[in-house]
């Protein structure tokens, strides 16, 4: 028995050892992120076109796994090319609080070069979250989808007022929200009713360009039926038991 157990020491110790002494790869985009058994690592690559030959022109970064026990790399995904390459803005580990391992949480933003319409000021930002399973790291749509996309969007382009901030640029940001008891709320599937701060235009969709001539005013109280980026989608029934349906931002009510 004792030897068993001797023996079990042994191979951890060496597995401890393997992880340990890995030499950090090559991350040319963003700074190697140190994970469990190996490191997640940054580089730019040429995009591959229709025809499957590689462009000359537009690069991504493309976001890998290498495996310090293996020594072999597998891609995880690539980030969207929008326009342009742009930057991996933060990579980390956090706790999502669905009793799972921690995510990986990569923020990556993209310069707005081109007229989109709206009234952005700033970057444009993609939030793209990751769960480590037995076949390595899978995009968790869930939470991805919740944190989002999105960039400031001017009130008007004369001024520096702003009709929407995107709320999720930080690590800071994203792990307050991940404590906050709202998030805690959707992560386990709770109902959510929110209580509307003053007037406020409803949305079509989670976009400041679509707007309704419908509103909702202060001390109405609505239902979450789904939130991302800053927005809530809501469910708000009348007097006349009429139930109307669109976005908001989370801004404007309280308990989002």
């Amino acid at each position: 028995m004792k030897e068993v157990f001797a023996l079990l020491l042994f191979l951890v110790g060496c597995y401890v050892f393997s992880v340990s002494a890995c030499e950090v790869p090559e991350s040319r985009v963003f700074p190697a992120l140190k994970a469990d058994d190996g490191y997640i690592v940054f580089n730019e690559v040429p995009l591959v076109g229709d025809d499957g030959a590689p462009s000359v022109d537009e690069i991504s970064i493309d976001v890998v796994f290498f495996d310090c026990i293996s020594g072999k790399s597998s891609r995880i995904s690539g980030l969207p090319f929008l326009a342009s390459t742009g930057q991996v803005r933060a990579a980390f580990f956090a706790d999502a609080k669905d009793g799972e391992d921690k995510k990986l949480f990569i923020i990556h933003s993209v310069e707005i070069i081109s007229d989109t319409g709206i009234n952005y000021s700033g970057d444009y930002y993609t939030v793209h979250v990751y769960s480590k399973t037995p076949d390595g790291y899978i995009r968790n749509d869930r939470l991805s989808n919740y944190f989002g996309v999105g960039g400031d969007v001017l009130l008007n382009l004369d001024g520096n007022e702003l009709k929407y901030r995107f709320p999720y640029k930080t690590p800071d940001a994203i792990v307050k929200k991940l404590e906050s008891s709202s998030y805690r709320k959707w992560v386990a599937g709770e109902q959510i009713n929110l209580t509307v701060k003053g007037k406020n235009i409803i949305y079509s969709s989670p976009n400041t360009a679509d707007v309704t001539r419908m509103y909702l005013v202060g001390g109405d109280k609505v239902l979450q039926e789904s939130i991302e980026a800053g927005w809530v989608k809501i469910m708000f029934k009348t007097s006349k038991n009429k139930e109307i349906r669109g976005w908001v931002m989370c801004a404007s009510v309280e308990g989002c």
